[in-house]
């Protein structure tokens, strides 16, 4: 019988960098992911009066959501479609911000006509309109890895800005 040493490490990252995350980039709305570490990184929300009350209508628009969300999987997008149709739209968007989706995509029955799309930023801002059409998943990937060099920018912003050399032990105290 010969005793081994544990193969192990532990760094504490994990919890860590979460919490460094969450510090960094969150605001008093609540959670703000960066783009590359979100698990879901867009939320489809269809604004419909669902499927007993419009069937047809509610049929069109979940075909209209699912060719938006083939080009963006397409395109190497994590996105999620919001099918709580119980809930109102007001609700929902509370939540997919306070848990810091980076971005969420409304449409209803005028965006499918004009063959639009209204997304909203978390990290804020107006709202804006994409086209679906056949680069509709990679204007989303622009969005969101300008989103992601934004939350990048700020933050180094803050870092400089914050940080600065003290001379002497003195002028430290």
């Amino acid at each position: 019988n010969e005793q081994e040493l544990v193969w192990a490490t532990s760094w504490g990252v994990s919890t860590r960098l979460v919490g460094a995350l969450v510090m960094s980039h969150s605001d008093d709305a609540g959670l703000v992911l960066p783009p590359r570490v979100a698990p879901t990184q867009v939320v489809v929300v269809p604004i419909s009066k669902g499927p007993e009350k419009a069937p047809e209508e509610h049929e069109r628009l979940m075909a209209y959501v699912q060719r938006a969300v083939d080009e963006m999987s397409a395109s190497g997008v994590r996105v999620r479609v919001d099918t709580r149709f119980s809930m109102r739209p007001g609700p929902k968007f509370f939540e997919w911000e306070r848990r810091g989706i980076p971005l969420r995509i409304e449409v209803g029955p005028r965006d499918m006509e004009a063959g639009t799309l209204l997304c909203a930023k978390r990290t804020g801002g107006d709202k804006f309109s994409l086209v679906l059409n056949g680069s509709f998943g990679q204007s989303v990937s622009i969005e969101l890895e300008q989103m992601q060099s934004e939350l990048l920018c700020a933050a180094e912003a803050r870092l400089e800005e914050r940080s600065f050399e003290v001379a002497s032990y003195d002028k430290m105290r």
